[in-house]
């Protein structure tokens, strides 16, 4: 993988969906390679959630988490604005953490402008909405008193729930048809009613495309391994880029470009 410089503080990148834990070094490699690779045009980094596989809170002692924390610091000290948001693998990340790293930790739905363009940045679980399951589940552990109780106990007996969760999830997703285990048609054209005019841009689905919905432009994010995917935008174009291939945004036509 190889990014294109340009001149420093011209570049907006997003990413989502690495996934990155000590079980996997290449991908961690992947990051770092990426990393260095934009660290000479990038203005801004956004990363749409589940930059890791698992996230136990601020005690977290995993040796990525170490690894991002310092890459990310220092892109910040570079001058590059970094803004992060949950998934629903690192619901746990917090502020404090955002801060330590020089980024900032956005909410799902925030609105991010670069070069005219008006991106609604979201992580995506939000949309599935057809995974009644998983909606339950999602609205039990974003609850405040659910992250009390469990940030309360041993980091231990945190890494043992995460680790049979994982698993459940995994069974899970095999028995959803790929309609269910995708974003909500319903959910989307909400969104697209709620920000008129604005790009939709999420992750999570692990299915990399460009959208025209019926009501506006959608962008999806693909996941990491054994390929990076990532947006670009610049002055001049935006692209999107996973598994080998890069698919242009038009810059006349694209709902959202002003």
């Amino acid at each position: 993988m190889h990014v294109v410089s340009q001149p420093v503080g011209h570049v907006f990148y997003c990413i989502s969906d690495l996934h990155l834990s000590d079980e996997q070094p290449a991908l961690t490699a992947l990051f770092a390679q990426f990393m260095a690779d934009i660290q000479s045009d990038a203005a801004e980094l956004l990363i749409l959630g589940d930059l890791f596989e698992s996230w136990l809170g601020d005690d977290d002692d995993s040796a990525v988490g170490q690894t991002v924390l310092r890459l990310l610091h220092t892109l910040s000290q570079r001058g590059v604005r970094i803004r992060l948001l949950q998934g629903n693998r690192d619901f746990l990340l917090s502020s404090a953490f955002a801060k330590r790293c020089g980024a900032e930790l956005i909410s799902d739905e925030t609105q991010v402008c670069f070069a005219g363009y008006s991106l609604r940045v979201l992580h995506g679980d939000s949309a599935c909405s057809d995974d009644l399951a998983y909606q339950s589940w999602r609205k039990t552990s974003r609850s405040s008193e659910w992250q009390s109780a469990f940030l309360a106990r041993s980091l231990a007996d945190r890494k043992a729930f995460a680790k049979a969760a994982r698993l459940q999830s995994s069974v899970h997703q095999k028995t959803l048809e790929p309609a269910i285990s995708d974003v909500s048609i319903s959910a989307i054209a909400s969104l697209h009613q709620q920000y008129p005019g604005e790009i939709l841009l999420h992750g999570h689905t692990h299915r990399p495309a460009i959208h025209q919905d019926t009501s506006g432009l959608r962008v999806v994010l693909g996941d990491w391994g054994p390929e990076p995917s990532w947006l670009r935008i610049s002055n001049t174009n935006a692209e999107l880029h996973a598994r080998g291939w890069v698919m242009p945004l038009n810059l006349e036509t694209a709902v959202g470009r002003t």
